[in-house]
């Protein structure tokens, strides 16, 4: 059981990190903040899936 609290803990800290490259790819780069949230996190998800 523990072996999945660590899993979840660590798709957390990616979607965690998701939202700070969206919030600071919005600031630097006037880009949109949900698209890069949703493939920063959508990236992290798939990459934690095939492991």
């Amino acid at each position: 059981m523990g072996f999945i609290w660590a899993r979840l803990l660590v798709l957390l800290a990616g979607w965690a990190a998701a939202l700070t490259t969206a919030l600071l790819a919005s600031t630097l780069m006037a880009t949109p903040r949900l698209s890069v949230f949703l493939v920063s996190g959508g990236l992290w998800t798939a990459a934690m899936l095939l492991d």
